[in-house]
C-alpha cells in the first residue's frame, strides 16, 4: 500500500505525469458531488427524521456521527492551513448553500425528532441539525475543490496553467480520499455495527427486516465501504505516477470487502448480547493500537510535531486499526500485517464462538452457517490479499521509479503530456 503524505511540502512534491482532463472525468466528478450532497441529507434524515425504536442504538449513532464530524472537520482545517490556500469564499458559498437546502428539503422529511423537552426543544433541534450539516461540509467541500480544479484545468489556455491545475487535482483528490476513508472507518463502519447489532437484538434473522434495510446493509458491506478504501489507495498511487489497473482494482476491492464484512459481522453479533464486554474489548484494542502507533509512527509537521497532538493523531488512526491496517510510513509492513490480521482473526473467531454457543431462539443451523460464512470471508480476504502482493503489487509491475528518491528533484517540464480526445476517459477514477 502507498501512504498518505501528511507532511506536505510543495517544493519536494513528487512529479506527476500530466494527463488531460476529459469530459468523462468532469461528469464523474459532478456525479460524485451529487452523491455526496445526497449523502449529507440522508444522514440528516437518519439522525433527525427517522424513528428508531432502539433508543440505545440511536444514541450510539448520534455520538458516532458527532465525533467523526468533529475529527474530519479538524483534519480538513489543518490540511487547508498546510496547503496555504484561502478557501474562505468557496467554503462560505458551500455552507450557505447547504444550510439553505436544509431548510428547503427538511419539510419533505416530515416532523423532526425533538432532541429535548421543554419550550426550547425545537430551537435546540434546529441548531443541532445545522451543526451536523456543518460537520459534513469538509468532505463535500474537498470534493467541490477537486471539481473546480478539474474545470479550470480542462479550460486552461496555457500549458503552464494546465500543469498547475492538474497537480492541484491530484493533491486535492488525495486529501478528499483521506477524509473519505476516515469517515468510512470512524462513522460508516461503527454505524453499520450498531445497526446490525440492533437487528440481532430485535429479530431472529435478517429475513424479518424490510428488503430496503437488507439492501442498504448489503450495499454498505459489499460496495460502499470497500470501494472507499480502494479509491483512497488508488488516489495515493496516482500521486506516485501510478494507478490501479482494472484487475488490480477488483482484487484490492475484494480483499477489503471480505475482511471488512467479516470484521463488522463478528463485532455486531457480540455487541448485541454483551455490549459492555464488547465495549471493553474494543477499547483495549484501540488503546493498544494507539500506543503502538505513537511509538512506531514518528511525529510530523502535520501537527507541528507536538507530542499531545501526536497522541491525539495516533488515537484517531487507532480507531481505524479496529477495522483495517492503514500504511502510514514508507517501511515494509509484512510483520506488521501478520500481527494485525492474526490478532483480528483470533478476536473474530472468539466472538463468533461465544455468539454461536449462546442460548437464544436462533436455530443451530443458522448459527453455524453464520459462523462459517464469516470465517470464510476472513480467510478469503487474507488469500486475496496474498494474491495482491504476489501478482498485483507495484513492485511486481516493474515500476522502479516508485523507490527512486531522485525523482523528487526532476522538473515537471520533462514529463510528456498525454493527450486525449474528448471521447477518451482519463485514468483517474472518481472518489
Amino acid at each position: 500500500m502507498f501512504y498518505y503524505s501528511f507532511d506536505k511540502k510543495i517544493q519536494s512534491r513528487d512529479p506527476i505525469e500530466l494527463r488531460q482532463v476529459c469530459y468523462w472525468k468532469l461528469l464523474q466528478l459532478f456525479l460524485t458531488d451529487l452523491f455526496q450532497l445526497l449523502n449529507i441529507f440522508f444522514v440528516q434524515y437518519k439522525l433527525f427524521h427517522l424513528d428508531i425504536e432502539n433508543e440505545i442504538a440511536y444514541n450510539a449513532t448520534f455520538v458516532i456521527s458527532f465525533l467523526s464530524g468533529v475529527i474530519t472537520l479538524i483534519l480538513s482545517i489543518r490540511i487547508h492551513n498546510i496547503n496555504r490556500k484561502n478557501p474562505a469564499t468557496v467554503m462560505s458559498i458551500v455552507i450557505l448553500s447547504l444550510l439553505a437546502l436544509k431548510y428547503i428539503i427538511d419539510p419533505w422529511f416530515g416532523p423532526p425528532r425533538i432532541l429535548c423537552c421543554g419550550p426550547y426543544g425545537k430551537i435546540v433541534t434546529e441548531l443541532v441539525t445545522s451543526v451536523f450539516v456543518l460537520f459534513q461540509v469538509p468532505n463535500y467541500f474537498r470534493q467541490i475543490v477537486v471539481t473546480i480544479y478539474a474545470v479550470r484545468c480542462k479550460f486552461s489556455k496555457t500549458e503552464e496553467d494546465r500543469i498547475t491545475f492538474y497537480h492541484e487535482i491530484v493533491d486535492a483528490e488525495a486529501d478528499a480520499g483521506l477524509l473519505g476513508i476516515l469517515d468510512c472507518y470512524l462513522r460508516g463502519a461503527p454505524q453499520l455495527i450498531v445497526q446490525i447489532a440492533a437487528i440481532f437484538v430485535k429479530y431472529d434473522d435478517f429475513t424479518q427486516i424490510s428488503w430496503l434495510e437488507q439492501l442498504s446493509i448489503a450495499a454498505a458491506l459489499g460496495v460502499v465501504l470497500p470501494w472507499t478504501a480502494t479509491s483512497y489507495h488508488n488516489l495515493l498511487r496516482i500521486q506516485k505516477n501510478d494507478n490501479f489497473s482494472f484487475p488490480t482494482a477488483i482484487v484490492f476491492f475484494m480483499w477489503n470487502a471480505c475482511l471488512l464484512a467479516a470484521r463488522i459481522l463478528s463485532i455486531s453479533v457480540v455487541l448485541a448480547f454483551w455490549p459492555v464486554y464488547t465495549g471493553v474489548a474494543v477499547l483495549v484494542h484501540w488503546l493498544v493500537a494507539t500506543l503502538l502507533l505513537y511509538y512506531i509512527f514518528p511525529p510530523g509537521d502535520f501537527y507541528k510535531k507536538d507530542k499531545n497532538w501526536h497522541f491525539m493523531f495516533c488515537s484517531i488512526f487507532g480507531i481505524v486499526y479496529i477495522f483495517n491496517a492503514i500504511n502510514m510510513t514508507k517501511e515494509k509492513k509484512f510483520w506488521h500485517y501478520i500481527c494485525f490480521y492474526g490478532i483480528v482473526f483470533l478476536q473474530n473467531t472468539v466472538s463468533l464462538i461465544l455468539w454461536c454457543t449462546y442460548e437464544y431462539t436462533k436455530t443451530v443451523i443458522y448459527r453455524v452457517s453464520f459462523v462459517i460464512v464469516s470465517e470464510i470471508l476472513f480467510v478469503g480476504g487474507i488469500l486475496i490479499m496474498i494474491l495482491y502482493y504476489v501478482k498485483f503489487h507495484p513492485r511486481n509491475e516493474d515500476r522502479s521509479y516508485e523507490n527512486d528518491q531522485s525523482v523528487e528533484n526532476i522538473p515537471l517540464e520533462i514529463f510528456n503530456i498525454n493527450q486525449c480526445e474528448n471521447n477518451e476517459s482519463v485514468d483517474i477514477p472518481p472518489v
